[in-house]
């Protein structure tokens, strides 16, 4: 199975909610995930690795983006992957 993985830094104190999403050229969803990322100790240190399986059976060849959001309330964090599927 293919699948995708990152890793989340952060500081303890606050929960963070996280969504994972891959999308393809028509803006579709394809596959999606969130959850919430316990508190932790305050002012500690925190890193997380989160893997999502690629439902490669329903991805037709093209490009694809993973769309990954992390938001304490407070700062959101975004960022952006290109991928294709031949």
């Amino acid at each position: 199975p293919t699948s995708v993985f990152w890793q989340l830094f952060r500081r303890g104190g606050q929960p963070v909610h996280m969504t994972a999403a891959v999308t393809d050229e028509r803006n579709q969803v394809i596959v999606r995930t969130e959850g919430v990322l316990d508190v932790g100790e305050k002012g500690a240190a925190l890193v997380t690795t989160h893997r999502l399986k690629l439902p490669t059976s329903r991805m037709a060849p093209g490009r694809y983006q993973l769309q990954l959001t992390a938001t304490d309330g407070r700062t959101i964090d975004r960022r952006g992957v290109a991928f294709e599927v031949r």
